[in-house]
């Protein structure tokens, strides 16, 4: 009817609903009301569409958007992409969202707050998987938390830190330095006594060799912030025989 026609075109879904009620009273079931009907829900349809866009619009104008603005963004698409699938507009919106979400991920990231630089891709990366710049931060950020996670680690282990002070006469070398669990500690290059090592605390089995080849060990306990000595005394080297030994004299 012209009516309806007059009220689609001018887009007033209120007036048109008052146009399809009447046909519909007049001629209950009929193709014409049904008709009617369609073509109010496309207008519905176009007008939340339409409604919808320039929501997401107005928040890409905002100086920041924040997990709360690309999540509200999301909600917004996602509530008009099915019945509107192939839209070209949707689509373009969402590309917009993604560089601002990479752009304030990046600023957060490069600020420290790996958490909200986390949040704010995460969302459109589970919509979109092929943004390549989102995947480029969110590889980065995976790399700065295990960084981040070692450098506690570290940090951890110097608060729980002691100090171990190896000695031994007339003197010897280091050969080994082995915690109660089994594992070896790894050896500083400078290996001969006197040494000063910093450890985390525990028990320790400490081997030391003497000039003349003997080898023998001694246990040591390191506590946190607490110094510990470990010595060893090892039978007085002929100096005169070992250099004749090695031909020296």
């Amino acid at each position: 009817s012209k009516p309806l026609v007059a009220a689609i075109e001018a887009r007033d879904l209120d007036r048109a609903r008052q146009v399809q009620s009447r046909i519909e009273m007049a001629l209950p079931g009929s193709r014409y009301a049904q008709s009617a009907q369609q073509q109010v829900n496309q207008l519905q349809a176009q007008l939340a569409l339409a409604q919808t866009l320039q929501s997401v619009e107005q928040l890409l104008r905002r100086s920041s958007l924040g997990a709360d603005g690309i999540n509200e963004a999301i909600v917004a698409l996602e509530s008009i992409e099915q019945a509107n699938a192939g839209d070209s507009r949707i689509r373009r919106l969402e590309d917009q969202l993604i560089e601002r979400a990479a752009t304030e991920a990046t600023r957060a990231r490069g600020s420290g707050d790996l958490m909200l630089a986390r949040a704010l891709i995460e969302p459109l990366l589970a919509r979109r998987a092929d943004a390549s710049s989102l995947r480029g931060i969110a590889d980065q950020i995976d790399r700065d938390e295990q960084a981040l996670a070692a450098q506690r680690r570290a940090e951890e282990e110097a608060r729980r830190a002691g100090r171990l002070a190896l000695d031994a006469s007339p003197w010897a070398e280091l050969v080994s330095l082995t915690g109660s669990d089994g594992q070896r500690v790894d050896l500083p290059r400078e290996r001969s006594t006197p040494l000063l090592l910093t450890l985390p605390e525990g028990r320790y089995t400490v081997a030391m060799r003497s000039p003349a080849g003997e080898t023998r060990e001694v246990a040591a306990e390191v506590k946190r912030g607490e110094l510990a000595v470990a010595e060893l005394k090892f039978a007085q080297v002929d100096v005169d025989r070992l250099l004749r030994e090695a031909g020296y004299r």
